[in-house]
């Protein structure tokens, strides 16, 4: 977790602290963050699709010609520009989204999951 050499996760002070941020990725994150947009992927169970504020995110993309709008949880209205798909990498594997929405006005990519797997 802190990165100190033969120290493991489990016996680490920080595991808990979600504030806790390694030196080592605090350098990297100041980094790439040169522009303060976010392109991690969030999982959210109250989202019911994939949404994206960036269009390069999107693979295969079509504009959208409909009339629906996304609604933030305030209730504001968010038009929505294009559908297609985004390919999410993970350490593990890389995941297919299909149906991602690109919402221009939204800041975070979220990706819609059933509560059942939360």
């Amino acid at each position: 977790m802190c990165l100190k050499e033969g120290h493991s996760a489990v016996n680490c002070w920080y595991r808990f602290d979600e504030d806790f941020v390694p030196p080592e990725e605090k350098t990297a994150a100041a980094a790439s963050n040169n522009y303060g947009i976010d392109t991690n992927w969030y999982t959210d169970s109250g989202s019911t699709d994939h949404i994206t504020g960036e269009l390069d995110k999107i693979t295969i993309r079509d504009r959208y010609s409909g009339d629906q709008q996304i609604h933030a949880a305030n209730g504001t209205g968010m038009d929505i520009a294009h559908i297609g798909h985004a390919l999410c990498h993970t350490p593990s594997r890389d995941l297919l989204l299909k149906n991602v929405l690109h919402v221009p006005q939204t800041s975070k990519n979220l990706i819609s999951i059933h509560r059942a797997y939360c």
